[in-house]
């Protein structure tokens, strides 16, 4: 938290992966190689652990990205669903009164260019899931695009 605190993510982020590598704490990744989406769960995170989670599974998927797309020049073609399950804020002090959901909303907004946008993920059922949050694919797909013409040059 001290290291997020002070601005320092990318140490944050390895000490985040270390402690992952370490089974001290849980990949947020939900791994379906069957399904087209990418799940990413939060729930019982910290604010700045699952700020590493976000980055460090978005970085992920834009390696994964790189190594699958045609070259440089080409367009990039990436069809996953992104879902972050951040709870509803149960566990919260305040119960019912989220933490996680709205400081991902603004990371999201804030710390990604081009900036990602959300909303409340709809279950099969047609009721909507207040703890888990949708992530366009377009809006995916432009940051994973603008990820890859950077380290392009």
């Amino acid at each position: 938290a001290a290291l997020y605190k002070a601005g320092s993510y990318d140490q944050s982020d390895e000490l985040y992966l270390a402690a992952v590598s370490k089974g001290y704490l849980p990949w947020s990744v939900v791994d379906d190689e069957q399904s087209s989406s990418l799940v990413l769960d939060l729930h019982g995170m910290t604010t700045s652990i699952a700020h590493s989670a976000v980055r460090m599974a978005l970085r992920r998927e834009a390696q994964v990205a790189e190594w699958i797309t045609p070259p440089p020049g080409t367009e990039l073609h990436w069809n996953k669903t992104l879902t972050i399950i951040t709870g509803r804020g149960i566990n919260s002090k305040q119960k019912y009164q989220p933490i996680l959901r709205p400081e991902v909303q603004r990371m999201l907004q804030e710390e990604f260019y081009p900036p990602m946008s959300s909303t409340t993920t709809i279950s099969k059922n047609e009721k909507s899931n207040m703890g888990a949050l949708s992530i366009p694919t377009e809006d995916v797909l432009a940051w994973l695009t603008f990820h890859r013409q950077r380290t392009d040059h």
